[in-house]
């Protein structure tokens, strides 16, 4: 787990005791063995995550007057950080810099009242009772877009079950063709038949000569798919080899090894990944709007 930006204040800070001039990412290794994030930062959206954090943190000692930043990228101790290092907090939670330091009730970097004042408008880093958040402010943007998304998600799976079955096979086989599995003119569900039979035919090429059979089952929750189901469904696939179970709810363990073990090509696809597929294609949702996020290119300053 990545520590979030304030936990990296005072490993920073003791970097830099030793007064001399260090750029900015020089603590990482330091850093990244101090917290054991060895494993983590071998993914790259990690380590990126890291150095935001650490950014963040910079941020924060510059405007509490802690570090000097001397040159494009470089950062040095001065008194206020050595003193904070003779404070030798455990941890500096939120409400640590005005308690210790009450000259930062003064600016604006750390008074939501003063930012509130000077910008009504503007979204303060500090809420009602001045403590500093946790996150940087772009990990608070992907949390507030998660937020939506899962409020999405949820809507779409509630929407889904109020369909009638019918109406859930056109979905299933519309889906499959947004996803690219299929053409609109040879795609089509099928007339209404019994359990077992094929809900949706849906063909790869131009032609119609590739096809893949689809099966549509619109379960409530708690009602899960088991082998039997699965196994008809291979059966009336005939002179077909590949095909796609699709349900709202879920597959029993023994359906999902029924399906492996096939020499037909089978897909199962549950209720989350439905609501999911939709919302990565697009597919019965609207775009409201769309926001870019930028931040500083650090590494082309320092390389002028």
């Amino acid at each position: 787990m990545i520590p979030t930006f304030d936990k990296l204040i005072l490993p920073i800070l003791r970097f830099a005791q030793h007064g001399a001039e260090f750029h900015r990412f020089e603590p990482i290794d330091e850093i990244i063995k101090h917290f054991n994030l060895e494993d983590f930062v071998q993914d790259s959206d990690n380590l990126q995550t890291l150095k935001s954090r650490m950014a963040f943190a910079y941020a924060y000692l510059k405007n509490a007057y802690a570090l000097d930043n001397v040159n494009r990228g470089y950062y040095k101790i001065n008194e206020r950080g050595l003193k904070i290092l003779q404070l030798n907090p455990s941890s500096i939670p939120n409400s640590w810099w005005c308690e210790n330091f009450p000259d930062l009730r003064e600016t604006r970097f750390y008074n939501p009242l003063l930012r509130e004042k000077e910008d009504k408008e503007s979204n303060s880093f500090l809420d009602n009772s001045s403590s500093l958040p946790n996150i940087a402010p772009e990990e608070s943007i992907k949390n507030s877009l998660q937020f939506f998304k899962n409020s999405v998600l949820q809507d779409l799976s509630e929407r889904i079950q109020v369909l009638t079955p019918r109406q859930f096979e056109s979905l299933v086989v519309d889906l499959l063709i947004v996803m690219g599995y299929g053409k609109r003119e040879h795609s089509f569900a099928t007339e209404y038949t019994k359990d077992g039979g094929i809900d949706g035919v849906v063909s790869v090429d131009e032609f119609g000569f590739s096809k893949i059979y689809v099966q549509a089952k619109l379960y409530k929750s708690g009602n899960m798919i088991s082998r039997p189901a699965v196994q008809q469904f291979i059966g009336s696939m005939k002179n077909v080899q590949n095909g796609v179970f699709i349900t709202t709810s879920k597959f029993t363990k023994e359906a999902i090894q029924c399906a492996k073990e096939d020499s037909k090509n089978i897909a199962l696809i549950d209720g989350e990944m439905i609501t999911e597929f939709m919302y990565q294609y697009g597919h019965g949702i609207n775009i409201i709007n769309t926001f870019e996020i930028k931040s500083v290119n650090y590494d082309y300053f320092d390389n002028l």
